[in-house]
């Protein structure tokens, strides 16, 4: 949305990426609960749920919830409060230069397991990896001062 300068009436633009798939009553479940363990950071739920989309592997387990949250395992693994939850993007701006660096690095040195991590799992599954990262690149572009990612 944004505010048309001639008149002061908002005006609501619409992205469409073009690109649909409808996603399985089943995979819808597997993925909710998988985030739902992610913000909880419940470990042996983020296994389990990973498990049944197919990812087999301690080491690519983790790689999908790092390559979901873009946060380290630890990070994603570390059992909240109750009642608390993880901030999972603060804001458009918060992935400064280095960070960047770093991912990139990460990415690199890590591409096969990756890889490996995208073959293992649903084929829908890409899709949805494909739009977050299209609104995180939105909301980055737009240096947008709210977070459309946040789990509370």
């Amino acid at each position: 949305a944004r505010l048309k300068s001639k008149r002061l009436r908002p005006q609501l633009v619409m992205l469409d990426h073009g690109l649909y798939r409808e996603l399985s009553r089943d995979l819808q479940l597997k993925y909710s609960e998988l985030w739902q363990a992610i913000v909880f950071g419940d470990g042996a739920r983020i296994k389990e749920t990973s498990a049944q989309l197919g990812v087999v592997g301690e080491t690519n387990i983790q790689m999908l919830a790092m390559m979901l949250t873009l946060r380290p395992w630890d990070q994603v693994s570390s059992s909240r409060k109750e009642g608390e939850s993880m901030l999972l993007v603060q804001d458009a701006l918060e992935v400064d230069d280095e960070v960047r660096k770093r991912v990139q690095d990460f990415v690199a040195e890590h591409a096969v397991r990756i890889g490996d991590v995208l073959d293992s799992i649903p084929r829908e599954m890409l899709l949805l990896f494909k739009t977050s990262d299209c609104l995180r690149a939105i909301e980055r572009a737009l240096k947008a001062p709210w977070s459309w990612y946040e789990a509370t």
